[in-house]
Order: C-alpha cells, then structure tokens, then sequence
C-alpha cells in the first residue's frame, strides 16, 4: 500500500474541469481586470511612461504569467517595486520608451539567470521583520508618489524626494475636486468590510464608485487622458553599447529587487498554505 502511494504521487493527476471553474474564472478575471488594469495605469503614471505603457504591461504580465508561471497561488499584475524603479530609471537614464524597455528586458534575463543559479533557496534564510519592513518602506514610497495626484497635480518625473520637493507647489494650487474624490475613494475601500467585501472587493467598488462620481459631479479632476485604441505597434530602436554599460547596474538593482519581492511574497504564501 505504501509503495502504491509512493508511486502514484509521482504521476500527474487527473484534471476536472466544468462548468463551475469556468464561472469562477470568468468572474474571477472580469474582477482581477477591473481592479489590476486601473491600477496599472496609475503606476504608468508614476513610472513617467503614461497611462497606456502600464496598461499594455499589466496585459502583457497577466497573458504571459499565466502561461509561463509556475505557481497557482500568486496572482501576478502591476508591482510597486519596479514602478518605483522604473521612475528613477526613465528620470536618469533613459530618454525614450525604448531604453526603458531595454533595461526593463535586461533586468528579466537578470532574474532568469538567478533563477538559473538556484539563488531562490536563500530565501528561506529572511526574517520576517525583514519582509514586513520591505513592503512597509515600499508602500511609504507608493503613497508619497501618489501624493501629488492626490493633490490634483501632475506627477512628477524621478525618485521620492524629487516628489517631496514639489509638493509645496502642489499644496498651493490644490485641487478639491482631485482632493475629494481620493478621500471618497480610501473611505470607501477601509469601510467596505465584513459582508460587503464578500460581494464585492473593495478596491472594484472604490474604483466604480469613483468614476460615477468623477463624471457626474467632480469633473474638474485631472484625468489620465486618451488611451491609445488597439494592441501597440512593434518598434525596434537600436541601443548603443554605451547605453548598454550605463545601464546594467541600475539593472541588476531592478532585477535584485523584483526577484526579493517575489520571493518574500513566496514565503508568506507558504506560510499560508
């Protein structure tokens, strides 16, 4: 009986798949779009990129992960990490789309070759005073970029502190219809509890209720503008080998950190499972 057991572990098992799954994941993706893809575009945004560059990456992500993953217990989409990376990047390094797809790339085949090395199994070795804190600085750095547009301001280009800086004229040519409309939305997303969140997740209800009420009556705040109709056209840029050398540090640094934040999340999820 033991050796049954032993040898039927090893074989790949039966899938079942019905109607019921294919409901869950109809609605399970109609729900994950409606909140990651607004999302996204708020971290294009912030990256300096625009609206449309975080919107065909959260696609491209959602497309590519569920075909390449390898865990069913993440759910991949827009990442603070290199979104606050990438702001630095595009505000220092590069001056079109095209490098800052080329260290974006570069920062991928990084994290293959970690992947390659087996350095995932360090991983096991970080507190989690050190991932709590991780995530707690990131979250600090995602609301003070957020602030300007908060504030009804035009997000500015680079790191933190640059954001610091112009936050003085911000506050003096405040926005209350964009003021308003971010306080109605995080009071409804920390309300929405208990049953309520059972219906819906919080994040879509802020989210719909957040565009309702910015076309009907808070029409003067600022909007991401036009987004681009269709899938975007395939452009091949040549990039020196000086560019090249410029920035490969910056980098590995996305890819250090992008492979960090994967695998503090991995750590919480086995704990959870």
């Amino acid at each position: 009986m033991n050796i049954r057991r032993l040898l039927s572990a090893g074989m790949p098992r039966q899938i079942n798949y019905g109607l019921a799954d294919l409901r869950g994941d109809v609605f399970g993706g109609l729900t994950a779009s409606g909140i990651a893809l607004p999302v996204a575009m708020g971290y294009g945004v912030i990256s300096g990129l625009g609206a449309a560059a975080g919107l065909y990456g959260a696609i491209a992500v959602g497309i590519f992960a569920s075909i390449f993953g390898g865990t069913r217990g993440r759910v991949y989409g827009p990442n603070i990490v290199f979104t606050i990376s990438m702001a630095v990047i595009v505000a220092e390094y590069s001056d079109s789309l095209a490098e800052a797809a080329t260290v974006g790339i570069l920062a991928g085949l990084i994290q293959i070759a970690f992947g390659l090395l087996g350095l995932g199994r360090y991983a096991s070795y970080i507190p989690f005073s050190l991932s709590s804190g991780y995530f707690t600085a990131f979250g600090i750095l995602l609301m003070v970029k957020q602030s300007l547009l908060a504030l009804g301001a035009s997000p500015m280009r680079g790191g933190v502190v640059d954001t610091i800086q112009a936050l003085p004229d911000a506050i003096a040519d405040l926005n209350i219809h964009a003021l308003a409309l971010t306080v109605i939305c995080l009071a409804l997303g920390l309300l929405w509890r208990g049953r309520l969140r059972r219906l819906c997740p919080a994040p879509f209800v802020a989210l719909a209720a957040g565009i309702l009420i910015g076309a009907l009556w808070l029409k003067n705040a600022p909007t991401v503008g036009e987004i681009p109709m269709g899938l975007p056209t395939v452009e091949l840029s040549a990039v020196s080998l000086d560019f090249f050398l410029r920035v490969l540090q910056p980098a590995f640094v996305m890819a250090l950190l992008g492979s960090a934040s994967t695998l503090i999340t991995a750590l919480r999820l086995d704990a959870i499972t």
